[in-house]
């Protein structure tokens, strides 16, 4: 038995054992997901406190953004140079 053949033997055992583990994994979440409802509501844990969920849509205000205007080309004229800008 050469090299290739041994490492085709264990690479075929590890696919084998993931497709194992993955066939597995779905039977299990499957069986979970279609089994009927048991639980029954007196084993839940009750909440200490409810609390109250309020609607905000009658305070909220709807607020439209102020219009930009876009300066005309006739307000300035590109030379290429940069403006000073004053720093205080």
């Amino acid at each position: 038995m050469d090299g290739s053949t041994s490492v085709m033997i264990a690479q075929t055992i590890l696919i084998w054992t993931l497709l194992g583990f993955l066939l597995a994994w779905l039977i299990t979440f499957a069986v979970l997901a279609l089994r009927p409802d048991t639980g029954k509501s007196s084993d839940l844990p009750k909440l200490s406190r409810v609390h109250s969920i309020t609607s905000t849509s009658a305070t909220r205000q709807v607020r439209y953004p102020q219009p930009v205007s876009t300066p005309n080309a006739i307000d300035r004229q590109d030379t290429g140079e940069m403006e000073a800008i004053p720093l205080a």
